[in-house]
């Protein structure tokens, strides 16, 4: 918002910028179509007013945010989460996201023993902080009080590791390193190639190997990362408890019931209807107003 002093100044700047167009306009005597050209001065600086204002209210609110999360703070801090989660899920709906917004926005909710609001903050905070300690530490927290215990696939021992390292950063901390062993692998080449002491070779081609392995891998990540944090495949449950379907019909056959905070993956949709997969492998279909997308 806009105060009154600020108003007032805009009006006197503007009034100021229309005396002086007018006499600048009289002084130098132009011809009566060029004038006919300017004439309209009162609709151009409403226009300029618009953009002025708008400029300032992009300002007001990029402020604004930073109050609302000091605030949010202090509000967690005295113990009143509920005017915490507003202002954190104000912040949110400017358009701002952050994993620590999510993150506090989690611990609010589970602070009110809403389990699946605080799983799905939880979540939304890991899919952009996927190796920090304290989001994966209050998820794991969170999902004991679950009562759904889905015991997920057995996983292949090479494909867990991996997994594990994709984790350790972010789409965007691959990316970052991805650059960095892209150019330090050119940099190896120029040198192996103008280097002729055989064990110097040997070495800097050695780790100019590494340097490419490294190079593949992080660019490899960087995408798996990246499409993983764009997709919004997973969802968790928000209904007390549910009887997922065997088909998308209300009078399809009841095949396994879910309660809330369990986390499910979205396979596909039809109308209402979204066909999801547990971590254990079942599948069945239930309707969207049941689940939360992460």
């Amino acid at each position: 918002m806009i105060n009154i002093n600020t108003y007032n100044t805009i009006s006197y700047r503007l009034s100021m910028f229309q005396y002086l167009l007018k006499s600048f306009l009289n002084n130098i005597k132009i011809n009566h179509n060029v004038f006919n050209r300017f004439r309209n001065i009162n609709s151009a600086i409403i226009i300029l007013i618009l953009i002025f204002l708008s400029n300032n209210n992009s300002f007001a609110q990029g402020k604004s945010s930073e109050e609302l999360f000091k605030q949010a703070n202090d509000f967690y801090i005295k113990g009143d989460f509920l005017n915490a989660i507003k202002s954190y899920e104000e912040i949110v709906s400017s358009g701002k996201e952050s994993s620590q917004i999510y993150f506090n926005l989690g611990n609010s909710y589970y602070k009110l023993n809403k389990i699946s609001s605080a799983i799905l903050f939880f979540e939304r905070a890991k899919r952009l902080s996927p190796n920090d300690e304290d989001i994966n530490f209050n998820l794991k927290i969170s999902n004991l009080k679950v009562i759904d215990k889905i015991e997920p696939l057995p996983v292949f021992f090479l494909y867990e590791w991996i997994g594990i390292v994709r984790n350790f950063f972010s789409g965007d901390g691959w990316a970052e390193i991805s650059i960095v062993f892209s150019f330090l692998s050119f940099g190896l080449i120029i040198v192996f190639l103008f280097v002729w002491q055989p064990v110097i070779k040997k070495l800097i081609f050695v780790a100019g190997i590494c340097s490419i392995f490294i190079l593949i891998c992080s660019y490899i990540f960087a995408n798996q990362q990246s499409t993983a944090e764009n997709t919004q495949n997973t969802a968790i449950i928000f209904a007390t408890n549910i009887n997922v379907k065997a088909s998308p019909e209300d009078n399809g056959t009841d095949i396994f019931v879910l309660h809330e905070g369990t986390k499910v993956i979205i396979l596909d949709e039809v109308g209402v209807w979204k066909k999801i997969r547990l971590a254990n492998g079942n599948v069945g279909w239930l309707q969207q107003e049941a689940l939360v997308i992460i």
